[in-house]
C-alpha cells in the first residue's frame, strides 16, 4: 500500500476465480466473490494460497456482485436474487 508495487498475482483455474467481482479481508483471510453465481474463493492473506472455494446452492449465492466482512461474518450481495447471503468467517 505504501509503494503501490505488485506483491503477488494469484490467477488460474486452481483458485476457482470466475469473473471476480468483489473482494474483502479480515486480515488473515481474503474472500473473492465470483460472478459464476455460485461461489466465493477464500485465500490465505499471508501466503495467497487457496484455502477453499465455497460453492453450492445451499449458500444462496445468485450472481455475487459485492462482498464485505464484519470480522466474524461475511456478507455477499447478490444481483440476480435480490438478496444478501451471510456466512461465518472461517
Amino acid at each position: 500500500a505504501s509503494t503501490g508495487a505488485l506483491v503477488k498475482g494469484s490467477r488460474g483455474a486452481r483458485y476457482g476465480f470466475i469473473g471476480s467481482l468483489g473482494i474483502t479481508s479480515d486480515g488473515s483471510h481474503v474472500w473473492v466473490a465470483n460472478s459464476d453465481g455460485l461461489s466465493v474463493t477464500e485465500l490465505s492473506a499471508s501466503t495467497g494460497a487457496l484455502v477453499k472455494v465455497i460453492r453450492g446452492s445451499n449458500y444462496g449465492f445468485d450472481g455475487p456482485s459485492g462482498i464485505t466482512s464484519g470480522g466474524t461474518h461475511i456478507w455477499v450481495a447478490n444481483t440476480n436474487g435480490q438478496s444478501v447471503t451471510e456466512f461465518p468467517d472461517s
